[in-house]
């Protein structure tokens, strides 16, 4: 990195298992480089990962992503095929992805290790999928393609998780409860880390630089590499509503159930409040059962926005606070046609 300091600002946060968070990284950086051959992209610090509890965070350095589209925007003037010619490569990526998708787990270790270096190689896709609708000038047809994969891309994200926790607790049974938190490397040299690793790895870990950190916080790493961390809105005490984007209009009121992760699922009943930092194609069936859906995060074309209008549920969404300010068990009434929530009593 270059001696000034650059500012992360977070970008989401969701509940995803470690070889993603690495193919995630390596597509954003490396694996464009390899692709464009553009020597920017090789070693920039884009993406921080920090988990706690199971619910993964990425920070985006967004003056860097800025440059990234301006060194794009250089590359893809000089070659009006190449987007194409990469979606074409990606299909075939996908192809077999999908097929992998289908399946409940793999059957083989080797199949694992082949799934693992699909998702790493095809990421870049994906990755460039964010960019090219950002990119001044890109012609429509290109934008268009690119927002179709783009919009594909939570299922990919979902899809292949459930697929490597499923294969991986099925072939590495000691590691099991745990399976979300090992590395690509560890998984194909068959070199697990101990229980108590994993169990550091759960409650908090960071990754950035292609490596992971158990014993730093982010502001350690923030001097190690001279970043600073975008300081969050400290939130006034006793709030009594708040404010999001109108996803899909309606009212409704009920028992807050706040749903971070994959496993807590289930734990909604009919009729309840689902809050959530952002909804996944897995959290389908909750929503369903949901009176309302309110999330922290999202835009108008989020995968909360399209499928509350589907559902005709309403729906509240970019709140950026929501799992801050409300608990299981509070009563609230959700306004998504005025895009505000009111706590009507504490739990």
């Amino acid at each position: 990195m270059e001696d000034a300091r650059h500012v992360f600002v977070k970008n989401q946060s969701r509940d995803c298992c470690l070889p993603l968070v690495e193919a995630w990284y390596y597509g954003n950086a490396k694996g464009i480089a390899k692709v464009t051959k553009l020597p920017f992209f090789e070693n920039q610090l884009f993406y921080i990962f920090a988990n706690t509890n199971g619910l993964v965070t990425s920070y985006i350095d967004i003056p860097v992503l800025g440059e990234g589209t301006k060194v794009l925007h250089n590359f893809l003037i000089q070659d009006s095929g190449f987007v194409k010619k990469l979606f074409a490569e990606y299909d075939s990526h996908l192809i077999y992805l999908r097929n992998a998708w289908e399946k409940e787990h793999l059957g083989t270790e080797q199949e694992l290790f082949e799934f693992l270096d699909v998702i790493k190689q095809s990421w870049v896709y994906m990755a460039l999928a964010y960019y090219i609708p950002i990119i001044p000038g890109m012609a429509s047809e290109d934008v268009e393609l690119a927002n179709k994969y783009r919009t594909e891309n939570d299922m990919y994200l979902d899809a292949s998780d459930n697929v490597l926790r499923a294969t991986i607790k099925r072939l590495f049974p000691m590691a099991a409860g745990l399976e979300k938190y090992l590395l690509i490397n560890e998984i194909v040299e068959n070199k697990l880390p101990a229980q108590d690793e994993l169990e550091k790895r759960r409650q908090h870990y960071i990754y950035t630089d292609f490596k992971l950190f158990t014993d730093k916080t982010l502001d350690d790493l923030a001097v190690q590499y001279s970043f600073e961390i975008e300081k969050e809105e400290i939130l006034p005490v006793g709030i009594s509503n708040f404010k999001g984007e109108t996803a899909s209009p309606g009212m409704a009121k009920g028992e807050v159930r706040i749903l971070l992760l994959k496993d807590q699922l289930s734990d909604l009943k009919e009729g309840e409040i689902l809050v959530t930092t952002m909804t996944t194609p897995d959290f389908v069936p909750a929503m369903k059962k949901a009176a309302a859906i309110i999330t922290d995060e999202g835009g108008i074309t989020c995968h909360a926005a399209i499928i509350s209008r589907e559902m005709n549920k309403p729906c509240i969404i970019g709140t950026k606070i929501a799992t801050k300010v409300l608990y299981d068990g509070d009563e609230v009434e959700v306004d998504a046609t005025k895009g505000v929530v009111r706590i009507i009593k504490r739990a």
